[in-house]
C-alpha cells in the first residue's frame, strides 16, 4: 500500500512540475500524462534557452496535415527540431506521440524495469557479451562472476583481488549516468565501502573497459561507446539509427545529461556534421577539443550491429530498443546498457536524422490504426 501511494505522490509530482526526483522515481510507471509533461518542460527549457523561432502557419499547417488522425500532440517539439537542425523535416517524430502512444505500443513498459536493471543483463544476456563482472548485489543479495551467492565479507576480497580499474553501477532506476563511479585505484575497497554507504539499490561491480583507440581519440578521459537505436518485428531486427556518444571536458562518461555530445553516424560509416547535448545546444565541433566532427571513420560499426541483432531478439516483449555499445581495444563489442522504455529520442533525431526516416506515416498507421 506505501509504494503504490509513493507512485501516486510521484506521478502527481511529475505531471504538474515535469520533474522526476532521481533515484527515486519509477519513470516506467509513470503515467501518460506525466511522462508527455516530463518531455514538454524539456522542450520548453530548450526553447527558452536557444531562443528557437516560431513555426508559421504554413509549416503549422503541413504539420498537422502530415500526422492528422494521430492523437493530439505539441507542435513545439517540431519547432525545437527546426530551430536546432536548421530545417523543417515533418519525419521528426514529436515526442507526444513517441513517448505517449508509439514505444507503449510496441513495448511493454511496466516490465521494463526488470530489463532496464543491470545487474539483470547477466542472466538475460550471453555474458560475452558483456563488460567482465567482479561482483553484483540484487536485493539483499551479493553474487560473484558465476552468479553464484555469496557472504558479504567475500565482496570485499573479489575486490581486493582484482588488479583492474573497476566501476561501480547502481544498477536500476538510475537514469543519464547517474550512479556510476569509478572506483579508487589504489584503494578500491575503501572508495567502494565509502560509496556503499548511500547506496541501497541493485549494483554491478564491472571491470573498467578499455576501449578501441579510434574511440579514445574522441574524448581520451571517456569510455566513448556507439548508441543504436533498433526495431524488432517477425523478419529480424532493422537497425532504426546510429549515433557515437562521447565525453565533453574532464567528465568519464558520455552520457549527455552529465555533459556528453551525441554525434550521428552516416550511412557510410563516418560522423556527420552535428553534435547534440544537454537542452538544445548543437555544434559542429567539439566543445573541449575543438575538432570538426564531420567526417570521422567509426570503426567496428558492423560489429555493434551485428550485436544489436544478436541480443534483440531476446526481449520479443521489447520491439522498439536503444543500446549504448563499446568498442574494447582488441575490436570486441560489448554492451554497457539497453533502453526499452523512455528512450532519449530527441538528440538522436537531431544528429541522425528522423528515428523512422520515411517509415513516419507507416508507423503512425500500425499505431493509430490509420
Amino acid at each position: 500500500m506505501g509504494k503504490r501511494i509513493d507512485r501516486m505522490v510521484d506521478d502527481l509530482y511529475t505531471r504538474t512540475t515535469g520533474k522526476f526526483i532521481e533515484g527515486k522515481t519509477e519513470l516506467d510507471l509513470l503515467s501518460k500524462q506525466a511522462i508527455i509533461k516530463l518531455f514538454r518542460r524539456r522542450a520548453d527549457i530548450a526553447v527558452e534557452k536557444n531562443d528557437f523561432p516560431e513555426l508559421d502557419q504554413e509549416q503549422k499547417a503541413a504539420i498537422r496535415k502530415y500526422y492528422k488522425g494521430c492523437a493530439r500532440f505539441s507542435l513545439i517539439y517540431h519547432r525545437v527540431y527546426a530551430g536546432r537542425v536548421g530545417h523543417l523535416d515533418l519525419n521528426y517524430m514529436p515526442d507526444d506521440l513517441y513517448y505517449g502512444y508509439i514505444e507503449p505500443y510496441y513495448n511493454d513498459r511496466e516490465a521494463a524495469r526488470y530489463i532496464d536493471n543491470k545487474a539483470m543483463y547477466y542472466r538475460y544476456f550471453p555474458t560475452e557479451c558483456l563488460p567482465k563482472l567482479t561482483t553484483m548485489r540484487m536485493g539483499s543479495i551479493w553474487y560473484d562472476a558465476k552468479l553464484n551467492p555469496i557472504p558479504a565479507p567475500r565482496v570485499l576480497d573479489l575486490i581486493r583481488e582484482n588488479p583492474d580499474e573497476m566501476v561501480l553501477k547502481i544498477a536500476e532506476n538510475s537514469e543519464g549516468g547517474a550512479g556510476v563511479f569509478f572506483l579508487d585505484r589504489d584503494d578500491p575497497v575503501s572508495d567502494f565501502r565509502k560509496r556503499m554507504r548511500y547506496i541501497d539499490r541493485d549494483v554491478v561491480v564491472q571491470e573498467s573497459v578499455k576501449q578501441h583507440g579510434d574511440y579514445a581519440v574522441l574524448h581520451p578521459q571517456s569510455v566513448n561507446s556507439i548508441r543504436v537505436m533498433s526495431f524488432l518485428h517477425d523478419r529480424g531486427v532493422d537497425i532504426l539509427t546510429t549515433c557515437v556518444k562521447t565525453g565533453v571536458g574532464g567528465c568519464r562518461t558520455d552520457n549527455l545529461s552529465s555533459g556528453g555530445m551525441l554525434v550521428g553516424v552516416r550511412d557510410n560509416g563516418v560522423t556527420g556534421d552535428l553534435g547534440a547535448m544537454h537542452d538544445g545546444i548543437v555544434t559542429r565541433e567539439h566543445p573541449t577539443l575543438h575538432y570538426v566532427l564531420a567526417g570521422h571513420p567509426v570503426s567496428h560499426i558492423d560489429k555493434a550491429h551485428e550485436l544489436v541483432r544478436k541480443l534483440h531478439p531476446i526481449m520479443g516483449k521489447f520491439r522498439l530498443a536503444s543500446w549504448d555499445i563499446v568498442i574494447t581495444e582488441d575490436g570486441r563489442a560489448l554492451l554497457l546498457e539497453t533502453n526499452v522504455s523512455l528512450t532519449e529520442i530527441a538528440d538522436m533525431q537531431v544528429c541522425a536524422g528522423p528515428l523512422f526516416g520515411d517509415k513516419t506515416r507507416k508507423i503512425c498507421r500500425e499505431v493509430f490504426g490509420l
